[in-house]
C-alpha cells in the first residue's frame, strides 16, 4: 500500500518516545524511520543519507577506549556480548518503549548504550566491557572470516567503524529476546515499575542467571527476575550423563581402577560385548583416516597444507588400524597427543579433498556398534526402576538452584520465541509428589530407518496426564571425535502451555517467593 509523505511522518512520530522529531535527527529516530520505510518496501538508504546530512559528525567518545590487552576467544566473546547486548536492549526498551533497534556503527552503539542511563546497572563498566570485545576480538578461523567477507585477523564486530553482520545478528537476537522478556514479565508479574537490568558478572553466583531484571510489584516490594539467556536455539545448560543417570536411577558410572567415569568407559568394562564394539568403532575411525592420508598423499592434489602441518608435528604418531581404545588409545593424549592430532586431521577431511566418504563410513560404523550398548544401559536401568524421589532429577534437568529453593527464573532462547517461567526447587518438590510421571522415548532413527550418527531419544515429562515438556537426550563426544567420552549435548526442552500451569512457576502479580 502506498503512503503519502504526511502519512509516513505521522507513523514515524507516533512510534517515537517524544511523539515528534526535529533536525538534526539522532540515530534512534532514524532507526525508527528506517524500519517504517522498509515495511513499506521503500529503500531507506537515500532518504536516511539525506537526513543524516544535517547531523554533525562526531568522534568516538574518549571515555570508552578499548582494552587491547584482552585475549578472548570468539566463542567467549559471543556469550559475553550477547548477555551484555540483552541487558542494554532491555534497559533501552524500558526507557523508550522501543520494539526494534540495530546499531549501524560503533558510534551509534555507544549513543544507544549511554542513553539507557541508570536503567542499566553498572552502566560504565558494562559498556566498557562491551567495547573491549567489539573493538578487539578477531577472527581466528580463515574459513569463518571468509563467510563474513573478511580475513583471518580482522575484527569480528567492526569494519571501518561500521557494525558487521555478526554484530547485527547477535544484537538482534538479544534485542528481540529482551522485548519478549518484558512482555512475559508484564504477563506473569504485572509490575508497577521496571527498576534496572544488568548482566551477571563473572564470579557472581546467582544460580543459572545470566541477566537480571529488577521490578517493583503491586505491593511496592522489589523483586529480581533471573534470566537464563541462550543465543539462538542454545543448549539447556551443561548436563552430565553421569548425574542424569545417578539422579534418575540412582546409578553410578564409576568403574573400579579406572582413570575416569563415563558411559563409554562403563560400557567398555561392564557390558558384554562392549570392548569389541568400542574397539571396532575406533578402528573404523583410525583406519579411515590412515587410508585417506595414504591415498591423498599419492594423489595429484596431495594433502592439504593444514594436514601436512599436523603430520609434521613431533607429537604425531601413526596408529595401527587395529588399535585398542583402552588403554592404548586413551594413553595417547586426548588434549594434545596423537589422539588429539588424529581428531585435527579428521576435521580437515571434506568432500573437496575426498575425505567426506571416510568420515561417513566411520560415523555409520560407530553408530551401528555403540548405539546398541547405550540402549542396553538404558533398558537395564528402566527395568530396575527410577529413584523414589525425582525432585533432584527434575531440579537438575530444569536447572533449579538448590541454594535458592524459592527462586524461579525465566528461560529465554531463540530470540525470545522460546520463553518460559521455570519453577523453583520447592515448587518442583511440591508438584511431583502426585500426578507426575516420566516417560523415556525410543531411540531415534534417521531417514529410511538408518541410525543417526549420534545417540538420540527423548524424555517426556507429564503432569495430570498432560505433556509438560520434551527433553532431548543427545549423546555424542563432548570434545571432538574420540578425544573424550560421550556427554549430553541435547538442545533445549520444548515446553507446552501446560508446563507453567502445572508447576505454578509464576502467576500474575506475584513473585515466585510469594507462592
Amino acid at each position: 500500500m502506498k503512503r503519502t509523505i504526511p502519512e509516513i511522518l505521522a507513523e514515524w512520530f507516533y512510534r517515537l518516545p517524544d511523539g515528534y522529531a526535529i533536525p538534526p535527527y539522532n540515530n534512534t529516530e532514524l532507526q525508527v524511520l528506517s524500519k517504517i520505510l522498509t515495511e513499506l518496501l521503500i529503500d531507506p538508504k537515500p532518504i536516511l543519507e539525506s537526513l543524516r546530512g544535517d547531523m554533525p559528525i562526531k568522534e568516538a567518545p574518549e571515555d570508552y577506549i578499548p582494552d587491547t590487552s584482552i585475549d578472548t576467544s570468539p566463542a567467549v566473546a559471543t556469550t559475553n556480548l550477547h548477555e551484555t547486548f540483552y541487558a542494554l536492549a532491555l534497559a533501552y526498551i524500558i526507557k523508550f518503549n522501543a520494539s526494534s533497534l540495530t546499531p549501524m556503527s560503533y558510534q551509534e552503539f555507544i549513543e544507544i548504550a549511554e542513553s539507557t542511563g541508570d536503567l542499566l546497572k553498572n552502566s560504565e563498566s558494562t559498556i566498557q566491557n562491551a567495547v573491549n570485545h567489539i573493538a578487539t576480538v578477531k577472527h581466528v578461523s580463515a574459513k569463518n572470516a571468509k563467510k563474513q567477507g573478511q580475513k583471518k585477523g580482522d575484527t569480528i564486530y567492526l569494519k571501518d567503524g561500521k557494525t558487521t553482520t555478526i554484530f547485527k545478528k547477535q544484537w538482534q537476537d538479544a534485542f528481540s529476546s529482551a522485548y519478549a522478556t518484558k512482555i512475559a514479565i508484564d504477563r506473569l508479574y504485572e509490575p508497577t515499575d521496571y527498576l534496572q537490568s544488568y548482566r551477571v558478572e563473572s564470579g557472581v553466583e546467582l544460580g543459572v542467571a545470566d541477566d537480571v531484571v529488577s521490578i517493583k510489584l503491586k505491593d511496592s516490594t522489589k523483586d529480581d527476575i533471573w534470566v537464563s539467556l541462550k543465543y539462538g536455539t542454545g543448549q539447556f545448560g551443561s548436563l552430565s550423563v553421569g548425574k542424569l543417570l545417578e539422579k534418575m536411577y540412582g546409578f553410578s558410572l564409576e568403574v573400579a581402577d579406572s582413570n575416569y567415569d563415563g558411559i563409554l568407559n562403563y560400557a567398555y568394562s561392564s557390558i558384554p560385548g562392549g570392548k569389541n564394539a568400542i574397539d571396532g568403532a575406533l578402528q573404523a575411525y583410525v583406519s579411515g583416516i590412515n587410508t585417506w592420508i595414504d591415498e591423498t598423499t599419492n594423489s595429484e592434489q596431495g594433502l592439504p597444507e593444514e594436514v601436512m602441518e599436523i603430520l609434521n608435528n613431533p607429537r604425531w604418531e601413526r596408529q595401527t588400524n587395529n588399535v585398542d581404545w583402552d588403554p592404548t588409545w586413551n594413553n595417547l593424549g586426548r588434549s594434545n597427543g596423537a589422539a588429539y592430532l588424529y581428531r585435527k586431521v579428521y576435521s580437515e577431511m571434506n568432500t573437496a579433498n575426498g575425505g567426506a566418504s571416510y568420515k561417513q563410513e566411520a560415523i555409520a560404523k560407530r553408530a551401528k556398534l555403540i548405539h546398541p550398548l547405550l540402549n542396553s544401559v538404558f533398558e537395564e536401568l528402566e527395568t530396575k526402576g527410577r529413584s523414589e524421589d525425582l525432585t533432584d532429577f527434575i531440579s537438575y534437568i530444569l536447572r533449579a538452584d538448590p541454594k535458592n529453593e524459592d527462586k524461579s527464573y525465566l528461560y529465554v532462547a531463540k530470540g525470545g520465541k522460546s520463553i518460559v517461567s521455570l519453577p523453583s526447587q520447592k515448587m518442583i518438590k511440591s508438584k511431583i509428589a502426585t500426578g507426575f510421571e516420566i516417560e523415556l522415548g525410543p531411540m531415534k532413527m534417521g531417514k529410511k530407518g538408518k541410525e543417526l550418527g549420534d545417540y538420540a531419544r527423548d524424555l517426556y515429562l507429564k503432569g495430570d496426564g498432560n505433556l509438560l515438556c520434551t527433553i532431548p537426550i543427545f549423546l555424542r563426544f563432548t570434545d571432538g571425535q574420540w578425544t573424550s567420552d560421550y556427554g549430553q549435548k541435547g538442545k533445549a526442552p520444548t515446553f507446552t502451555t501446560a508446563f507453567e500451569e502445572f508447576f505454578g512457576a509464576a502467576v500474575k502479580g506475584k513473585s515466585p517467593s510469594e507462592l
